[in-house]
């Protein structure tokens, strides 16, 4: 038993140690033993996993009944007397319940969910010989992990694609899951856009209050191209995008603009924009930002120079959008984030 959780750990940690897979808190990971889920606990980090405690012990029977029917209170399903009895699942713990497969990790992977984003993407053509299968966009939780439950029933994919969201694969050993991950990701790989020059490059100027400079060429790069802002402001990419950021990213020529949109956003979401392009200078970042925060900054400009110019993509909704923010379960991820020294 303790080889196979060696296993995940060592999986878990390579993989989260690649911010092209994964981006902070994001992902998780899992390996059934018996009648035992060992699920990534919420809030952690995968990369951590060779040096803390990261997973949850849960009854595996009863865990697979949560996800087929819809419920996700699985801290009631923790076995409390086997180490790690004391954490809380992640939020996506039906996920890896309902998958048939030994081990299971979701990942949140640039090619991936830049292939989800784009409208009318025919990956099936670069998917093809591989047993895989793709889900419209649902919110991460309860929701989710019964349409997952409901594609198992019907033909148990090894492979599943989450629209604006990520990628799921399972496998009966860790080399299964971690050579179909690449390999997903290899066959939908995207080239490094050439980004036109639409805005003189500007020297930066003061930091508004509560707002710092995110201090990274490729930034700047950006917001010297309108096509790359345009794709990063039409609205949320990702899920974790709203989590950590509160949405889509703003685009101001002038930094005095950004007062009032501060107030139009404090008043229909609740929080600030994370992340504001100024036009020719580079981006801002709101001080408050965890680490999450950041490395969700670091997708996002990742997508934006590998989703081609003028192409239609898949945003979340407004509703979706706050749905997220309203979700105690992910205001608990972002609070356990917060207190991350390293």
């Amino acid at each position: 038993m303790h080889n196979q959780i060696d296993e995940l750990r060592q999986l878990s940690a390579r993989i989260g140690a690649d911010p092209l897979l994964v981006q902070g808190g994001g992902g998780n990971s899992s390996v059934k033993l018996d009648d035992i889920l060992y699920v990534k606990a919420s809030g952690t980090w995968l990369r951590d996993a060779l040096d803390k405690e990261l997973f949850v012990p849960l009854n595996l029977e009863a865990a697979r009944e949560y996800a087929s029917s819809g419920q996700e209170d699985y801290l009631r399903l923790r076995v409390d007397d086997l180490p790690g009895g004391n954490l809380r699942p992640s939020i996506e713990t039906g996920m890896h319940a309902a998958m048939p497969h030994q081990y299971v990790m979701h990942t949140h992977p640039v090619f991936t969910i830049a292939a989800t984003i784009i409208q009318d993407h025919d990956v099936g053509h670069f998917l093809d010989g591989l047993h895989w299968a793709k889900l419209p966009y649902i919110k991460p939780g309860a929701g989710l992990a019964s349409a997952i439950s409901g594609l198992v029933q019907e033909n148990a994919p090894d492979i599943i694609l989450l629209e604006n969201h990520g990628l799921v694969v399972g496998g009966n050993s860790p080399e299964d899951v971690e050579q179909t991950l690449l390999e997903v990701e290899k066959r939908l790989s995207l080239p490094q856009m050439e980004l036109n020059k639409d805005f003189e490059k500007s020297e930066i100027t003061n930091e508004p209050d509560g707002y710092k400079w995110f201090e990274n060429k490729l930034a700047k790069d950006v917001a010297c191209s309108g096509a790359a802002m345009q794709k990063l402001t039409l609205g949320a990419l990702v899920p974790d995008q709203v989590v950590y950021l509160g949405g889509a990213a703003v685009r101001i020529s002038d930094i005095h603009e950004l007062d009032e949109i501060r107030l139009n956003w404090k008043s229909h979401y609740g929080v600030e924009p994370g992340l504001v392009f100024v036009e020719g200078v580079g981006a801002l970042v709101r001080e408050d930002l965890t680490k999450g925060g950041l490395a969700m900054v670091d997708l996002l400009l990742q997508l934006a120079i590998h989703i081609p110019d003028n192409v239609a993509l898949n945003t979340l909704t407004p509703e979706n959008q706050i749905e997220l923010l309203n979700w105690d379960a992910e205001k608990f991820r972002q609070a356990v984030d917060a207190e991350r020294k390293g």
